[in-house]
């Protein structure tokens, strides 16, 4: 039996990353002689309740506030297990803290995920300095890694050195959903609508993400503003929490706009209420891959992009990539509105993307014969 040690998970399942991590662990799990240990500085009951509906073990850590204590509780915890492989799927390359550990303590196998494309960070300064930081520490994932995997080629190259993303070690692993989950249904649409307080009448305009400067949903609510000056039919669904949302609900109520946005907040059932809405938009500053825009189009929603998420995400006949031009976001948005909700109009190479994709996995376990 092979051991993993995976990081990191936080506490919900509605991140990005939480998402692949667990789907990732599902099937890996489901298909091999595994046993996978999780670790995470963001232990809450919904982590706890889902490592053991996984049936793996939850290491809680320091934070990367405490670097060094990080890095010791790591150490300590590999020399106890005596793992065959680590796996740390980061945004930065300074959090690698279990790469370091790993190779401190001579794991055989150490495979580092990228999933972002740039620095998080509110303002400008921080994201110039975290992106100095981080060209800094790819040299010392480079020293500790003996693979490097991405969500897209795009935050290979934000996190690894040209020579590793160049290299055989370098592999791109798809981020999948199960698509049977996320198929259009006219019955949820009733119920949600109703539930949310969703006439017939409205127009729903749908995001799902961290508020935070990443997600640029401050976009959407501008855009909002200025499409109830033509329409006053138009609603917008924020899916999420974060640092942000008292700025939202400030700008809101400046606006006079509280009837016109949903808060639903961190929920569960996404793959349930997308079918509420009209419309998603997806305006993000960046994206490693941009998994909820996969989840739109699956669920057949019209979907409108950003320029800064990978065109590898497009995978419908009705996704849309443009530039942040709210003139060009609204005019786009009102002619998707007008669309009938139906059942999902996906390109042949969308599936790749299904949970039935598994064989990628076997790369990061070390199972695959072309390694």
């Amino acid at each position: 039996m092979k051991r993993i040690l995976v990081g990191y998970a936080t506490n919900g399942n509605n991140s990005g990353i939480n998402k692949y991590l667990f789907n990732f662990i599902k099937q890996v799990k489901a298909n091999n002689d595994i046993k996978i240990d999780v670790l995470s500085s963001d232990v809450g009951n919904v982590l706890k309740l889902k490592m053991k509906e996984l049936n793996c073990t939850l290491y809680e850590i320091p934070s990367l506030k405490h670097p060094i204590k990080r890095y010791k509780a790591i150490c300590e915890i590999i020399n106890k297990n005596k793992y065959d492989i680590t796996y740390s799927n980061i945004s930065e390359s300074f959090n690698c803290c279990l790469d370091m550990a790993a190779r401190k303590c001579k794991v055989p196998r150490i495979v580092v995920h990228s999933h972002s494309t740039k620095p998080s960070g509110q303002s400008a300064l921080v994201r110039k300095v975290r992106t100095v930081i981080n060209n800094i520490f790819k040299r010392k994932l480079h020293k500790c890694c003996t693979e490097f995997v991405a969500c897209s080629k795009e935050a290979g190259e934000w996190l690894f050195l040209n020579k590793d993303v160049n290299s055989k070690k370098f592999h791109v692993i798809n981020n999948t959903i199960e698509f049977k989950d996320y198929y259009y249904d006219e019955k949820k649409r009733k119920k949600f609508r109703e539930e949310y307080k969703i006439s017939n009448n409205d127009i729903v305009l749908g995001n799902i993400g961290n508020f935070e400067y990443q997600k640029n949903q401050m976009f959407l609510l501008k855009m909002l503003k200025e499409l109830l000056n033509e329409n006053n039919n138009y609603k917008l669904m924020l899916i999420g929490t974060g640092s942000q949302k008292d700025e939202f609900k400030e700008y809101i109520k400046e606006n006079n706009m509280k009837d016109k946005v949903i808060f639903t907040g961190v929920i569960n059932n996404v793959h349930e209420v997308l079918n509420a809405m009209d419309v998603f938009l997806f305006p993000s500053m960046f994206e490693g891959f941009g998994i909820v825009a996969l989840e739109a189009q699956v669920n057949g929603l019209p979907t409108v992009i950003s320029e800064y998420v990978p065109k590898m995400v497009k995978v419908s006949k009705e996704v849309y990539q443009l530039p942040l031009d709210m003139n060009k976001w609204m005019k786009k948005t009102k002619e998707l509105a007008k669309l009938e909700r139906t059942k999902a109009n996906l390109n042949e190479d969308a599936y790749q993307y299904d949970n039935s994709n598994i064989e990628q996995f076997k790369y990061i376990i070390g199972d695959d014969k072309n390694e």
